[in-house]
């Protein structure tokens, strides 16, 4: 899982740099960023599910 996460960054400071450069890219951008969210979310809850 962690992994997973390190990917997702990986490939949103790549989109980052190119965020402003056309509509497509912001929408990558976007993408990436509540795609990573979602992953720390369930990395958290099911962290603390495990800690119960």
């Amino acid at each position: 899982m962690a992994t997973d996460i390190r990917n997702l960054c990986d490939e949103r400071r790549e989109l980052r740099h190119e965020k402003y450069t056309s509509l497509e890219s912001r929408a990558d951008y976007q993408k990436a960023i509540m795609e990573l969210e979602g992953r720390r979310k369930h990395t958290i809850e099911a962290k603390e599910e495990w800690i119960k």
